[in-house]
């Protein structure tokens, strides 16, 4: 089966361990194909642009939604053609500096430091200093709302890391899903350490991948 998988730093994981949720599926699961369309500090809007562009591609989709309020820019980039298999069954982003450079991620508390020459870091940053300052909060949480109710209808299973708005209690969680959550968190309890990722990846194969 070919399984497509999208979301954030949460499925990719962080710098500088990289603890890929996507890819320890694929090691789990080699009569299966992976294909991770996850990065670091991907919007909703980012994660349904990939979901909408590749969903097709697959015989299954699941998708670990983010927070609010982030905001995700690129210019002409032909994500088509950045894509390569790391191994047999596990297919993601050939380059991740390149794509880093090329699609800008902003949210509240973090922004690119390298960007691709069609930008400027200083009008970047710029950006994100007056977008981040009008932000509506209220706003941003209502368009979460929006996309993720829009997921749940269109993806095969999708699920959060933690609780974000009032609406989306429907959604499963990975603090709900392993006993002793808070144990597996690593930098400052944002992300999951190893063993936390496998612990993911084995209740996703159990009770998502295997239960279809």
């Amino acid at each position: 089966m070919k399984i497509g998988i999208y979301g954030c730093s949460w499925v990719a994981g962080v710098y500088p361990t990289h603890y890929n949720l996507a890819e320890s599926i694929a090691e789990k699961c080699p009569h299966h194909t992976i294909y991770d369309y996850a990065f670091g500090g991907h919007s909703t809007s980012m994660i349904l642009h990939l979901f909408e562009k590749f969903k097709h591609n697959h015989d299954f989709n699941i998708i670990k939604i983010t927070s609010p309020g982030r905001l995700t820019l690129f210019n002409n980039y032909n994500f088509e053609v950045v894509r390569a298999f790391k191994t047999p069954n596990f297919n993601t982003w050939k380059d991740v500096n390149d794509y880093g450079r090329n699609v800008i991620r902003l949210n509240y508390n973090s922004m690119p430091n390298d960007v691709a020459p069609q930008y400027s870091l200083k009008t970047i940053k710029k950006l994100h200093n007056l977008y981040y300052s009008h932000t509506n909060v209220t706003l941003a949480e209502d368009e979460f709302d929006a996309i993720a109710s829009y997921m749940i209808s269109s993806a095969d299973f999708v699920y959060g890391h933690k609780h974000y708005t009032e609406k989306t209690r429907i959604l499963k969680k990975t603090e709900k899903m392993m006993p002793n959550f808070k144990s597996y968190l690593i930098d400052n309890g944002h992300h999951l350490s190893k063993e936390g990722i496998l612990l993911e990846a084995d209740w996703i194969i159990k009770n998502v991948i295997d239960a279809t």
